[in-house]
């Protein structure tokens, strides 16, 4: 009985610490930084479709000091506007001028901060798909695509949203992938492939 009332104070105090540590970090990275765009994320904002050139998710990003890093390291990117960074979802979305710099610098100066990219979101209007067997279809192709994660497929809302490894596959192949199942993409879309 000692050990086992040992055992739960010490979890107890464990638990304690490790939580003290963690707002003691929260803490610090709050007041430590200087914003320099909207880095702060509130309950559910990341989720929001900002109209972007690219969103990328990273890894690694735990606070506001870092989502200030990756800030800083694109504003001073000519033609580059931050649109979002948010530690929170490590989504990363930023609007371009494509006569001024493009993706690969983008994402060099991203790679550069230290953090790692996981990949370009896309979320990509599709049209033609009616049910559930449709989602199911359009899932299982894009599935097949080397380096192309599936978030998701709604047949409902009309969006396929998928994360893609630009080393193995690019936006091109996916929007081919889409059409080649019989569905359709938007005229928006189509513009940027």
């Amino acid at each position: 009985m000692k050990l086992k009332t040992t055992l739960s104070t010490l979890s107890i105090v464990a638990l304690s610490s490790f939580a003290n540590a963690a707002e003691k970090c929260a803490s610090k990275c709050a007041t430590d930084t200087k914003t320099v765009a909207k880095t702060e994320c509130t309950a559910g904002e990341c989720d929001d479709k900002t109209a972007a050139n690219a969103t990328y998710v990273v890894t690694g990003m735990t606070c506001t000091k870092c989502s200030d890093k990756i800030t800083t390291a694109l504003t001073a990117l000519e033609g580059v506007i931050v649109q979002k960074v948010c530690h929170k979802s490590g989504h990363v979305a930023v609007n371009f001028d494509d006569t001024k710099t493009d993706k690969a610098a983008v994402q060099k100066a991203l790679a550069a901060t230290g953090f790692d990219i996981a990949g370009e979101q896309l979320s990509i209007p599709v049209s033609g798909m009616s049910c559930i067997k449709c989602s199911t279809k359009l899932t299982t192709a894009l599935n097949t695509i080397e380096g192309c994660t599936v978030g998701s497929v709604c047949h409902k809302s009309g969006h396929a949203t998928v994360t893609i490894d630009t080393e193995k596959t690019s936006e091109a192949k996916i929007l081919e992938a889409i059409k080649t199942t019989g569905y359709s993409i938007s005229a928006a879309t189509k513009a940027k492939s």
